[in-house]
């Protein structure tokens, strides 16, 4: 659920009403409550979305939106309709970030913008084309956070660039340097939701420790 920018809000999910009114994976609910006349038909889950510069972008595990076929990310402008922005990911998209002038794309798949990527993509707002960002993880993306020039990135890998060593479900990318950074806080289990605020990084997921703790 995000903030529609109007005082309402945008909502995903794998439902298909909402009360009596069909809905398919996403809806959009007035600030007085009531429910919004839009209603694309997404086809399958929507898992992530988000709203910059009046488009929406959305990502998940549908590959058709009415009778228009989108691979599991899309976007929307600022009136609803679907735009021809169509990157096209062949495996879930599950978290969306904006990183400067891209949007970053977690989840597992392995193609995505017209190139090979694994797990992680940066895409250009314009085209849909994936940016030179290409570094291998290990497992699902389910989480990005972006704090300056780093990307911090939780899911279900346990290693990056072919490595396996020391990383729990939880890794840091410098994008200027191009390399992981030596931040390592080993999880037992499968790492959800990453938020940053007040120089503190709040993380969620299905653990019970971290690095043995």
């Amino acid at each position: 659920m995000i903030a529609d920018g109007a005082g309402g809000w945008f909502i995903a999910g794998n439902f298909t009403t909402i009360g009596a009114s069909p809905r398919q994976g996403v809806a959009r609910i007035n600030r007085n409550g009531s429910l919004h006349p839009w209603a694309p038909a997404f086809n399958g889950k929507v898992r992530e979305l988000l709203l910059h510069q009046g488009v929406l972008y959305a990502g998940g595990e549908f590959n058709q939106i009415g009778t228009t076929l989108r691979n599991r990310i899309c976007a929307f402008d600022s009136l609803g309709n679907l735009l021809p922005w169509n990157p096209s990911s062949n495996g879930t998209v599950n978290t969306l970030k904006i990183f400067q002038d891209k949007l970053l794309v977690g989840g597992n798949f392995t193609n995505i913008g017209g190139v090979n990527r694994n797990r992680l993509a940066e895409l250009n707002l314009q085209n849909g084309n994936a940016g030179p960002l290409s570094i291998v993880i290990n497992g699902e993306i389910r989480a990005l956070e972006v704090v300056g020039n780093r990307i911090y990135i939780g899911g279900d890998f346990n290693g990056v660039n072919g490595s396996s060593s020391n990383l729990g479900k939880l890794a840091c990318y410098d994008y200027v340097l191009g390399a992981f950074t030596s931040f390592k806080l080993n999880f037992d289990n499968n790492v959800y939701s990453l938020h940053f605020n007040s120089g503190l990084l709040y993380v969620g997921g299905i653990f019970t420790s971290s690095n043995s703790q």
